[in-house]
């Protein structure tokens, strides 16, 4: 096959001399493809930078396995395939790299398909979304009822979810990712993201008077270009805050709610004096808040809009939303992305099944002791049907003090909406700014305000008691 002709190649060019293919381990032998050791690699690869006693031209040798799953190649991402990758071997690479430029065709391709194999089979600018969509009603998978059409659209937002979009024209210098799926990925695409991939928000606070000023930008971006230096933080900047990725599981069913069910469980001036004034977010067109951690975004129309353009910089066209830009500023003209694009993501986000819930243990009181300390009072055990344990509404409810980035205009810094919880024992770490490693540390750590009573209802728990609420949280 060609897998194993690429193999013999690898070997007999000299790659294995450093992407040595198994190394031996306490259990058992370890087929990562590296030797783990720093080689002078050429000035041409140098990034001039010294660390320790490795040069600015010496770096470690990078592991293969799974190499289709880490584009784009490199230490500074400057290769978007693996024949770019290898051509920029020099130093102690050279022997291996010319003599891989002296094959035929054939043999670089199967070299190159003994690479991607590695751990997976070339997807075509994909990553994850290997093979066919789940089934439906499976984690991940499309809800029941959808027409042929809005299937197709589904499936091809499945793909184009996962579409590598550092592969294609269109990106700004600077982005937080190279696809959807980047940031929503846990436990499967669509899912929630880690706090590798947390955006992260600066600002400017004066720390003896609190008083925070906006600054021209407020998002420090990533960059998949090695040719594009990193983005700084301005000199005036000096606080930052994560914004953790949250799950899209089953936000079909909360997008189209009707805005008398959300607004029905405000309380904003606290009448019924139970601590909670849970609040809805008007935005300036007159819509409701809905998603977002500030309720900031009414729709999963908007949501796709805006994820596109501040996530992937991709604009679409404006005519979908007022969430996109007629011109980001960049390049390439816009809009970037077609009428397609933006109807298969917004189908596949719409078509998401919500994740199941699962049986707890017999006799475990969990869901009346999460109802008993108040946990319900925010998180509705249902809302308009729709069993996602969150009102949709703003409250009071972050550390105070801690540090801050206040963006939105009337929302307080300390008001965050509440977040589903559905699922939410696969999408560790917890809280909008991921601070949280577990359940637990979520309720003692980011309940303060109007989550006090909770709180602390909570930290007087037996532990046994305690154990019955997680065990339940994680059954949802």
């Amino acid at each position: 096959t060609s897998e194993t002709k690429g193999a013999e190649l690898f070997e007999d060019i000299g790659c294995a001399s450093c992407h040595i293919p198994t190394l031996d381990s306490t259990i058992g032998p370890i087929r990562a493809y590296t030797d783990l050791l720093v080689h002078d690699m050429g000035e041409g690869l140098a990034d001039g930078i010294a660390v320790g006693f490795a040069t600015g031209s010496e770096f470690r040798t990078q592991p293969l396995w799974n190499l289709v799953l880490h584009r784009p190649f490199l230490h500074d991402g400057r290769a978007q395939t693996i024949h770019e990758a290898i051509e920029w071997h020099g130093g102690e690479g050279t022997a291996s790299r010319d003599q891989y430029l002296a094959l035929d065709d054939d043999d670089k391709a199967n070299l190159r398909q003994f690479l991607l194999a590695l751990g997976g089979k070339e997807p075509d600018g994909q990553t994850m979304a290997v093979g066919s969509v789940p089934e439906i009603g499976a984690l991940g998978g499309p809800v029941a009822g959808l027409n042929e059409s809005e299937m197709d659209r589904f499936e091809l937002g499945y793909r184009m979810f996962d579409q590598n979009h550092s592969r294609d024209k269109g990106l700004n210098d600077h982005f937080n990712a190279d696809s959807c799926r980047a940031c929503h990925r846990d436990p499967v695409q669509g899912g929630a993201g880690g706090a590798d991939v947390s955006v992260i928000r600066y600002g400017q606070r004066d720390m003896e008077t609190g008083t925070f000023t906006p600054l021209e930008e407020s998002i420090l971006y990533r960059s998949a270009y090695w040719s594009v230096l990193p983005q700084r933080l301005p000199s005036d900047a000096n606080i930052l805050e994560s914004r953790n990725p949250p799950s899209l599981l089953g936000l079909g069913y909360l997008d189209i709610l009707d805005d008398e069910i959300i607004m029905a469980n405000a309380d904003p001036d606290d009448s019924d004096g139970d601590g909670i004034s849970g609040r809805y977010r008007v935005l300036e067109d007159g819509r409701l808040g809905r998603f977002g951690w500030k309720a900031n975004v009414p729709s999963l129309s908007d949501f796709v809009a805006d994820a596109s353009l501040v996530e992937i910089g991709l604009t679409i066209p404006s005519e979908f939303s007022t969430f996109s830009s007629e011109d980001d500023g960049d390049a390439y003209p816009d809009p970037e992305q077609n009428e397609n694009y933006f109807y298969a993501i917004e189908q596949y986000l719409i078509g998401l099944e919500a994740p199941q819930p699962t049986a707890v243990a017999e006799g475990n009181a969990g869901k009346q002791i999460f109802a008993e300390v108040g946990c319900a009072d925010c998180h509705l055990l249902s809302l308009g049907g729709v069993a996602a344990y969150t009102d949709l509404l703003l409250h009071d409810i972050a550390p105070d003090p801690m540090v801050l980035v206040e963006l939105d205009e009337g929302v307080m810094a300390t008001e965050y909406r509440t977040p589903p919880l559905w699922g939410i024992v696969e999408t560790a770490p917890y809280l909008h700014d991921g601070s949280a490693a577990t359940l637990s540390l979520a309720i003692t750590d980011g309940h303060f305000g109007e989550g006090t009573s909770s709180r602390e209802a909570f930290a007087s728990l037996s532990e046994a008691d305690k154990q019955a609420l997680i065990e339940f949280l994680s059954s949802l």
